[in-house]
């Protein structure tokens, strides 16, 4: 039982004046200062030992503050007398010890032994079971909502010591200042007393034991709850379950921070958790520097999906196990455990132990010049395809009749996706594309009949070369208007444009294909001939007006890219500066990143490019036809 000479026993005194004593030094909203608490209590103790055994201590006005974290999360923080935060530590220090033992094993915040890698370690756990989707539930301002009429009668069931009850009171019904008015509070628990921790964990303990009952997977940190499922279906049932659950007992669950994902596009109390060939890890998840354009950068390495993007001059060298890279200005460690590519686009130099490193852990490397262009590729020995894939390949390629049959379908997808855009901003416009998408249409059918490759790469050509001429319509900027396709060099801002975001794309598909055991050399559509990559076109045509294009209107339309900046002159022709290219792969980066819902699941765009590559290798082998992606 614990009662309050527990809480005064002496053991505890000292116990909570060793926590202070190894405090910084500073000042409660009285003036009185931490180094001064030891002092002050052997001065008053008896008194204040007397009062709070009396039921008689009444604590100081709580001093609120707003603070806001690196996330942009908003929060009240109190600030306590220094008197009334040594009186809170010895009673949590109490309360943790009693209550402790009664919350779930999944629960892991605020506990001894427990904590924020405790947790992120069972999550990887979870997802080594094989457990792909996690819910996720954020608690709306979780302490401040805590209805006390019925967290007081949850403390009353297992305290039972009126004194140390009176206490728990008079710091949960207090007075409060916050922007120079005093209230009192009547609603929530107050962040920044020592005791409200505890007192979050008892409030939740009820519906963990609920998850227990119900036989979930689930972790518990403070007022983040994710519940880790094999069916997205499953899941979303679970979900709406809980979500009752948790408003009965008057708690609101912030919507637009909570549903079903994929867990390998969500992160866990500040940890990303990265599935690579089967493997789960674990890293730091890096959060961008809060500002007024927070979703942009201008790093010279920026790391996302698994991809390194350096674009300025510098050195890269091994250091302990992973890499440095270093440049005139600054450092950065590139984590080589959780990537799978890196694309240089500056001058860089690379000792002969990177390569060495990069080869081990299956890294590719991609050259670009200053213009864009890849120069080059590194490739580990182990990416290297066997005789058996070349073969399969090379079979499909001599075969005419499957070569022309595959090649019509991945033709007629990319000009299906081109009419989608026309008819996307159609509707946006209201009116003005109706003869181009007619004329689309009208080229889709010409490929149904027409009989070589050839004969629809040229009906392509044509298609696109009339939907390049629409971008004038969409596109509300007189900097970036098309003439005629331009490629090398591009003659304007636009076809820079348009050449860096293919290149990209190219590049992507590149990594993937080589990643799901095929070979880009061999392609459908583009001819396998001295071309070190065809197979990445191919892929590239399809998903350019959903991704490159899109992009392009976004940025421009929205003025974050202007010809001025974001550009320069060179070579008898126009590209994307340094800043323009950060700009460019920042929001490629974000577009891969982003949702779509396809045959009813929710997966990225880089998941989408991945699941075309997946679905051509298994008509390679025989296993199904192969339909490319049409975008509705």
């Amino acid at each position: 039982m614990f009662t309050i000479d527990e809480m005064l026993s002496k053991n505890n005194q000292r116990l909570a004046l060793e926590h202070f004593n190894a405090k910084n030094d500073g000042c409660g909203p009285d003036g009185m200062r931490v180094s001064e608490l030891e002092k002050y209590w052997q001065m008053n103790r008896k008194q204040i030992i007397e009062d709070l055994k009396n039921k008689e201590y009444q604590p100081g006005i709580i001093q609120i503050r707003e603070y806001i974290n690196k996330t942009g999360k908003r929060r009240n923080i109190a600030s306590l007398n220094v008197i009334d935060r040594f009186i809170t530590r010895m009673m949590s220090q109490k309360l943790n010890r009693y209550f402790g033992p009664l919350f779930c094993e999944n629960s892991y915040a605020y506990q001894d032994g427990k904590g924020v890698m405790a947790a992120v370690q069972k999550a990887k756990e979870y997802v080594e079971q094989g457990l792909r989707y996690v819910i996720e539930i954020d608690l709306k301002n979780y302490f401040d909502t805590i209805p006390l009429e019925r967290l007081i009668p949850e403390i009353e069931r297992y305290i039972t010591d009126e004194a140390v009850l009176y206490l728990i009171k008079q710091y949960l019904f207090c007075d409060i200042s916050f922007e120079g008015k005093i209230s009192r509070k009547t609603q929530g628990i107050i962040q920044g007393n020592a005791i409200s921790p505890v007192l979050s964990n008892l409030y939740l303990n009820e519906f963990d034991k609920e998850l227990n009952t119900r036989e979930l997977c689930w972790i518990r940190y403070a007022d983040n709850i994710y519940v880790y499922m094999d069916s997205y279906e499953k899941a979303l049932s679970v979900y709406a379950e809980l979500t009752e659950l948790l408003e009965i007992r008057k708690l609101t669950v912030n919507k637009e921070k909570s549903g079903v994902f994929d867990v390998s596009t969500r992160n866990i109390l500040g940890y990303d958790i990265i599935i690579r060939n089967n493997k789960v890890d674990v890293r730091k998840h890096i959060y961008r520097s809060m500002n007024q354009y927070s979703n942009w950068h201008d790093s010279n390495l920026e790391f996302i999906n698994g991809r390194y993007h350096i674009t300025s001059d510098g050195i890269i060298n091994r250091q302990d196990f992973g890499l440095l890279f270093e440049n005139e200005k600054k450092k950065h460690f590139i984590p080589v455990e959780v990537s799978d590519q890196l694309n240089v686009y500056g001058n860089i130099t690379l000792a002969s132990n990177v390569l060495q490193t990069l080869s081990s852990r299956d890294i590719k490397v991609s050259f670009f010049n200053k213009y864009g262009q890849l120069i080059g590729t590194f490739l580990p020995e182990k990416t290297k395809k066997s005789a058996e894939i070349i073969l399969m390949q090379s079979k499909n390629y001599i075969d005419e009749a499957i070569r022309t049959d595959t090649a019509r379908r991945m033709e007629i997808a990319g000009l299906h996706n081109i009419r989608a855009n026309l008819r996307y901003y159609e509707k946006r416009h209201r009116g003005g594309f109706k003869d181009r998408v007619d004329a689309i249409s009208e080229y889709i059918s010409e490929i149904n009949r027409a009989p070589t490759v050839n004969d629809m790469m040229l009906i392509e050509a044509k298609a696109r070369q009339l939907y390049y001429a629409s971008f004038n319509d969409i596109l509300d900027n007189a900097d970036f208007q098309f003439v005629q396709r331009t490629k090398r060099p591009p003659k304007d801002a636009l076809n820079a444009s348009i050449s860096f975001g293919n290149t990209l794309l190219y590049n992507t598909f590149v990594n993937i294909i080589w990643k799901k055991g095929l070979d880009p050399r061999f392609g459908v559509v583009h001819a396998s001939n001295r071309r070190s990559q065809s197979l990445n076109l191919d892929f590239a045509d399809i998903f350019k007006p959903i991704i490159v294009d899109r992009i392009i209107f976004t940025m421009v339309n929205k003025k974050m890219l202007t010809a001025l900046a974001d550009f320069e002159t060179s070579n008898n022709g126009i590209y994307l500066s340094k800043e323009g290219k950060n700009v460019f792969l920042q929001m490629y980066e974000e577009k891969l990143k982003s949702k779509i819902t396809v045959k009813g699941n929710e997966i990225s765009y880089y998941q989408l490019l991945e699941s075309e590559v997946q679905a051509y290798k298994k008509f390679l082998l025989g296993d199904e036809q192969y339909k490319p992606y049409k975008y509705y």
